[in-house]
C-alpha cells in the first residue's frame, strides 16, 4: 500500500517538475515577448537604469519620478539590478521566476488544505493568463504572492505567534511594491476573514486587524500622491459617479464580463478560434473539477467546513465579486475586472482539490495531463510563430543612436493573431539603442515612473491606434526618424514630403527627415 502511494507521489512529482521545466525552456527561449504593454515597461527600466549616463541624453527629454512610497515598481527595480548584464535578460529572469512561483504556490496552498495535488497541474492552464498576455507585469508577478498570502493567512488568524505577524506585514509590503490593485484585493480578503472568524469578539477583530494598519497608511498615501488622470472622477464626486455608473452603464456593459470563460487563453488564436480555444481550457478546469467530486454531499461535509477551506471560499467569492461588480472606470479600473478572472479560476481549482476524491481515478489524472500537454503545445506554437514573424525585427531596422535625434512611431499593422501586439514596439529604440522615442507611457503616467521633460512639440504625444481610432495628423514633423509598420495610407503621405525612406525590412520601414 505504502509503495503504491509512493509511486503515485513520484509520478505526480515527475509530471509537475516536467511541466515547470518545459515552460521554463519555452519562456526563456523567446527573443521578443508578445506581451502588449511590456515594451513600455522595458523602456521605462532602460530610462531609469541609464539615466544621467554620458552615452545618452535621457535626462534632456525625460524625467524620472520618485519611487519612494510608490506601488507597481518591483519590475522596474528588478530589471535595473546591476547583477544582471541587461534589462532584457533581467526581464527574462523575472518571467522565469513567475513561471516557477505560480504552480509551486498553488501546490503549497493545496497541500496545506489536504487537497489532491494533481489539481495543482491545472494552474499551468492559467500560466499565460490575460495579465501576462497584456504585459501587465506587476499584476502578473503579484499572483503567486497573493496565493502565498492565502497560504499564511490561516496561521496568522489562529496561531498566536509573532513570526506570522512579521510574515503578513512583509507580504503586504511586497505585494504593494509589486502591484497596488492586488494589495487592495489582499486587504479585502484579510479583513473579511478577520471579521468572519472573530465576529463574536470585537477585541479580537481589532487586535488581528492591526497588522493591516501600516499597509493601509502606505496605500492611502500612495493613492493620494498619484497624478490626477484625465476623465477620472475625483474623490469628492466619486460616489455620485458610481451611482450614475450602476444606474446607466453597468447593465448595458455586463455582457463584456462573460469573457470570464475565455479571457485567459484567447490570445492563442484570432477571432472566434481564440474565443473557442480559450473557452476549452476554462471549461476543462470546470469539467475536471466536476467529474472528480465524490458526490455533492461531500461539498457540505464537516471535513471541508474547516476554517482553512472557508478562507478559500472567501478568496473565491471576493474574486467573483470584484470581477462582476467592480466598475470599469477609465484610468483607474480600466480592464481591471478582466484581470481577476485568473483569481476566479485559481481559487476554484483549490476548492476542487479539497472536494475531489483523495485518490483520483487514472482516467481523471490522464485527462489533466492531456489538457496540460495540449496547453503547452499550443502556447509553444504561439511563441514560435511570433518569433518566426519577428526574426527581422532587430537593431538593424532602427537608426543609429545620435544625440538629440528623436524617433517617432506609426504602427498601422499592429496585430499578431488579431491582437495588438506591435502597438508599442517603437519603444525598442529606447531599450536597444538608448535613443529618444515617442512613447505612450509619457501620457499615461501610472504605473510608469517616467515623464516628459520637454514640450509636446519637441517630443509629441505617441500616435497610438493610428489608422484604427484616428488618422496621422502630422505631429511628427519635427522628428528625425519615423518608424512605420504596415502600409502608409494616402492621407498620411502628405506629411512625409520632407522624409526619405532609408530602410525597409518586411513590414517595417524607417524614414529619415531630409
Amino acid at each position: 500500500m505504502d509503495s503504491k502511494i509512493s509511486s503515485k507521489d513520484k509520478l505526480f512529482l515527475i509530471t509537475f517538475l516536467l511541466l515547470i521545466s518545459l515552460h521554463l525552456l519555452l519562456i526563456s527561449s523567446i527573443r521578443i515577448y508578445p506581451f502588449i504593454d511590456l515594451p513600455m515597461h522595458l523602456a521605462s527600466a532602460a530610462i531609469y537604469g541609464f539615466y544621467n549616463d554620458s552615452n545618452n541624453v535621457f535626462n534632456e527629454f525625460y524625467y524620472v519620478k520618485k519611487l519612494l512610497g510608490q506601488s507597481n515598481i518591483f519590475h522596474l527595480l528588478f530589471c535595473t539590478l546591476k547583477i544582471l548584464p541587461s534589462i532584457e535578460l533581467a526581464n527574462k529572469v523575472f518571467h522565469c521566476i513567475y513561471v516557477i512561483l505560480l504552480p509551486i504556490s498553488m501546490l503549497l496552498v493545496i497541500k496545506k488544505l489536504g487537497g489532491n495535488p494533481w489539481f495543482s497541474l491545472l494552474s499551468f492552464l492559467m500560466l499565460y493568463n490575460f495579465n501576462v498576455s497584456w504585459g501587465f507585469v506587476g499584476f502578473t508577478f503579484s499572483i503567486p504572492f497573493v496565493l502565498l498570502f492565502i497560504y499564511f493567512l490561516y496561521d496568522y488568524l489562529f496561531k498566536e505567534s509573532f513570526q506570522y505577524i512579521i510574515i503578513m506585514m512583509c507580504l503586504f509590503v511586497l505585494i504593494f511594491l509589486i502591484h497596488g490593485i492586488t494589495t487592495i484585493f489582499s486587504i479585502i480578503i484579510f479583513l473579511v476573514s478577520v471579521i468572519y472568524f472573530h465576529r463574536n469578539n470585537l477585541k479580537k477583530i481589532m487586535s488581528k486587524s492591526l497588522v493591516a494598519i501600516p499597509i493601509l497608511i502606505i496605500l492611502i498615501s500612495w493613492w493620494l500622491s498619484r497624478e490626477p488622470q484625465p476623465n477620472t472622477p475625483n474623490t469628492v464626486n466619486f460616489v455620485s459617479y458610481l451611482l450614475t455608473y450602476y444606474k446607466s452603464s453597468y447593465l448595458p456593459e455586463l455582457y463584456k464580463r462573460t469573457g470570464l470563460f475565455y479571457w485567459d487563453n484567447y490570445f492563442l488564436y484570432s477571432g472566434i478560434w481564440g474565443l473557442l480555444v480559450g473557452s476549452i481550457f476554462t471549461y476543462a478546469i470546470i469539467a475536471i473539477s466536476l467529474i472528480s467530486i465524490d458526490s455533492l454531499k461531500h461539498l457540505f461535509s464537516v471535513k471541508i467546513k474547516s476554517n482553512q477551506f472557508v478562507i478559500i471560499l472567501i478568496f473565491f467569492f471576493s474574486s467573483i465579486f470584484i470581477y462582476f461588480i467592480v466598475p470599469q472606470i477609465k484610468d483607474i479600473f480600466w480592464i481591471s475586472f478582466y484581470r481577476f478572472s485568473v483569481f476566479c479560476f485559481l481559487s476554484l481549482i483549490i476548492m476542487a482539490s479539497v472536494i475531489a476524491k483523495k485518490k483520483l481515478p487514472p482516467f481523471n489524472i490522464t485527462i489533466i495531463c492531456i489538457v496540460c500537454a495540449l496547453h503547452f503545445i499550443l502556447w509553444a506554437d504561439y511563441f514560435k510563430d511570433f518569433n518566426r514573424e519577428n526574426q527581422s525585427f532587430t537593431k538593424e531596422i532602427l537608426p543609429e543612436k545620435s544625440k538629440n535625434k528623436k524617433l517617432a512611431g506609426l504602427v498601422y499593422d499592429y496585430s499578431f493573431r488579431d491582437k495588438p501586439i506591435y502597438i508599442h514596439f517603437p519603444n525598442y529604440y529606447i531599450i536597444w539603442k538608448q535613443g529618444i522615442s515617442t512613447t505612450r507611457m509619457l501620457d499615461f503616467p501610472s504605473p510608469w515612473r517616467i515623464g516628459r521633460k520637454t514640450d509636446k512639440t519637441t517630443l509629441p504625444r505617441y500616435n497610438e491606434w493610428v489608422g484604427l481610432l484616428n488618422n496621422y495628423d502630422g505631429r511628427y514633423m519635427n522628428a528625425d526618424f519615423i518608424l512605420v509598420r504596415g502600409e502608409l495610407p494616402q492621407n498620411a503621405l502628405e506629411f512625409f514630403k520632407n522624409f526619405t525612406l532609408v530602410k525597409s525590412i518586411e513590414k517595417w520601414t524607417l524614414y529619415e527627415k531630409k
